[in-house]
């Protein structure tokens, strides 16, 4: 499999810079200059070039770093290890480690997105960052998680995502965690929206992937309006039938009008 992904990702190395040709007579004295190494870090392997991000996602997509599903709608070795550069990319372009974004991130609906612990730990990490916490309260359906989000020099972000938010967006009682963990779902909802209002500039768009998978798919569905019957025009009236012409030698409607007057004239 390594030398299939190397042949068709080729393109994807970067150039070396374009070396004189040696003479003949020097040739012997060429000799290849080896790969720059990845850097190892605390937090794992370490890209800071193109290179080392190629060099990386080969070794996660060979090693099955990333579960199958994670591969949805990839037909070839080319597409699943472009979705795994990207993938990495965007974890670090958010402040994850590559070796990290193996757990903290899924493909999810066409999305790449974070899961919500991970979506704490690199808000957290950000030196601005003054704190997050959650207070839980309410009675009935206006029960829900309060989540505040401090900015060194800004003001607090207070978010809170309540039953009736839930069910207002069709998520409560629902199969799967808003069944199993209702109270856990809402303080991820309350927390996802809190630290991408305070921290929109360091997220770029982040979104958790447990709000990304309460999605419906008929919510990108535009109804189709019902197709309107045809009118049909109204059935012109039967025309009667013409009036027969009066028999040969038959009086007129006058005469037999003028016989009757006489007949009753002496009566």
């Amino acid at each position: 499999m390594s030398d299939d992904i190397d042949a068709i990702m080729a393109d994807a190395r970067p150039n070396p810079p374009t070396q004189p040709q040696p003479q003949p007579q020097q040739a012997a004295m060429v000799v290849a200059e080896p790969k720059a190494r990845v850097p190892l870090g605390r937090r794992g392997l370490e890209a800071d070039n193109l290179d080392s991000l190629y060099r990386i996602a080969v070794m996660y997509l060979e090693g099955g770093a990333f579960k199958p599903e994670f591969f949805a709608g990839c037909e070839t070795n080319r597409s699943k290890l472009a979705r795994v550069m990207f993938t990495l990319e965007k974890g670090m372009a958010i402040g994850l480690a590559p070796t990290e974004c193996i757990d903290a991130m899924a493909f999810i609906r066409g999305k790449i997105t974070i899961y919500g612990d991970a979506l704490v730990a690199c808000v957290k990490r950000h030196p601005e960052c003054t704190g997050i916490s959650t207070v839980w309260g309410g009675d009935g359906d206006d029960f829900g998680a309060t989540v505040t989000v401090g900015r060194r020099n800004q003001a607090d972000v207070v978010v809170k995502f309540t039953i009736a938010d839930a069910k207002r967006a069709g998520l409560w009682g629902q199969r799967g965690p808003w069944s199993s963990y209702p109270q856990r779902m809402l303080q991820q909802r309350a927390r996802g929206f809190a630290m991408r209002d305070q921290f929109p500039d360091a997220l770029m768009g982040a979104i958790t992937a447990e709000e990304v998978q309460d999605y419906r798919d008929d919510w990108k569905t535009v109804p189709t309006p019902p197709a309107q019957k045809a009118v049909e025009p109204a059935p012109r009236p039967q025309e009667l039938p013409a009036a027969p012409a009066p028999a040969k030698g038959a009086p007129t409607a006058a005469q037999a009008l003028a016989a009757i007057r006489t007949a009753t004239k002496g009566n």
